[in-house]
């Protein structure tokens, strides 16, 4: 339970609590976007502003009991493991940058961190999926210098290891 300081934000069977300071603003990005046509615009779960960056939350969550997109789990593991859902994750990035950028909230540095909540998820499973979500990305190429530093970090975090990183930021199913 948060204190009440704290805020909670709840999601496709999740709860993340956020820290009671340090946080300018946040949205369930979901939410803010929905009027847009969701067959062409994808977006992340959650964006958090803090006073040096953006912070990028999507959670893919198939041990949830009610993830309808995950039906059979052992195939969003293997689609998982194959990178089958880069391109996905990718375009939700993507175009919640282009989103944010739009409504001029694209002026500080961004962190991008995908949470798998798959039970017993091999830690080296993670390192394989972020690489290749880097790889999508235009950020950080000699030949486009204007994109250059918009995105400082991306992570994949089972939610083991996201609560053990990032303790004033837990994940938890509900």
């Amino acid at each position: 339970m948060p204190n009440p300081t704290q805020k909670l934000i709840s999601f496709d069977g999740i709860e993340l609590l956020l820290p009671p300071t340090g946080i300018s603003w946040c949205c369930r990005h979901d939410d803010e976007v929905k009027h847009i046509n969701s067959n062409e615009y994808k977006s992340v779960d959650v964006i958090i502003e803090t006073d040096d960056e953006f912070i990028y939350i999507e959670v893919k969550n198939p041990d949830h009991p009610n993830a309808m997109k995950f039906r059979n789990r052992d195939k969003c593991i293997t689609d998982f493991k194959a990178g089958k859902l880069d391109e996905d994750i990718h375009k939700k990035f993507m175009d919640s940058f282009l989103y944010e950028w739009a409504e001029s909230r694209a002026n500080k540095p961004i962190k991008f961190y995908l949470i798998i909540g798959i039970n017993n998820l091999e830690s080296a499973l993670l390192l394989p999926r972020k690489d290749a979500l880097k790889g999508k990305w235009p950020f950080n190429h000699p030949d486009r210098p204007q994109w250059t530093g918009r995105c400082i970090r991306c992570e994949v975090f089972s939610f083991e290891t996201w609560n053990s990183k990032f303790p004033d930021f837990k994940i938890t199913n509900v």
